[in-house]
């Protein structure tokens, strides 16, 4: 068999991933010029419309924001309490173990 050879094995798979880095270049430049054709007269009312569905998912979505503030505040406070005194030290206790590392 011809692709017994491992320099001719490691040749046809970079030839492949060259053919698909050439093909994934064409669609990318491809996709672009038909946007760039199909969108040419439309622009102005695309971005205008564009802008007034993002202004109304703001005005819906903003008052929302205390769920998360609330969700967050409740982890921060459900945690402190699982993990009770266990991550505070005093400062002796402290001061102590780092003269047993000395």
């Amino acid at each position: 068999m011809l692709l017994n050879d491992p320099m001719r094995r490691e040749a046809a798979r970079r030839a492949r991933e060259i053919a698909l880095a050439l093909c994934a270049v064409w669609l990318v430049i491809q996709n672009s010029l038909l946007l760039v054709f199909l969108l040419r007269g439309r622009v102005p009312a695309l971005v205008s419309a564009l802008w007034a569905l993002a202004g109304a998912a703001l005005h819906l979505i903003g008052p929302l924001w205390v769920i998360g503030a609330a969700s967050l505040v409740g982890w921060a406070l459900s945690t402190s309490l699982a993990r009770g005194n266990a991550g505070i030290r005093s400062a002796e206790e402290m001061e102590m173990e780092h003269e047993r590392a000395r």
